[in-house]
């Protein structure tokens, strides 16, 4: 008897909820000209905002290379230097 009662509840139950489940979902509106005008608006700022972000990528990439680059010359203006170096002190030595 309790198994029946138990069955029943489940089917009673389920039904009940799948009722509640249908009739929640199926039931849309349909967006208003001004829902969609903001969504337009939403789509356009969010473009917007891919363009920007893709622009500020792209000047990041741009000043790490920059920054390589500075590096590079500083290495080479440092080799120079003790070059020079060197060669000064070969002169002294050559001619003291």
């Amino acid at each position: 008897m309790k198994n029946v009662f138990l069955k029943r509840s489940s089917i009673i139950g389920f039904s009940v909820f799948l009722g509640v489940m249908l009739s929640v979902t199926s039931c849309t509106k349909r967006p208003n000209q001004q829902e969609l005008q903001q969504l337009e608006e939403a789509k356009k700022a969010a473009e917007s905002a891919e363009a920007r972000v893709a622009e500020l990528e792209s000047k990041k990439e741009q000043l790490k290379k920059d920054i390589e680059d500075t590096k590079k010359a500083i290495e080479n203006c440092k080799q120079e230097k003790e070059n020079v170096k060197k060669e000064i002190e070969d002169y002294k030595k050559k001619y003291e």
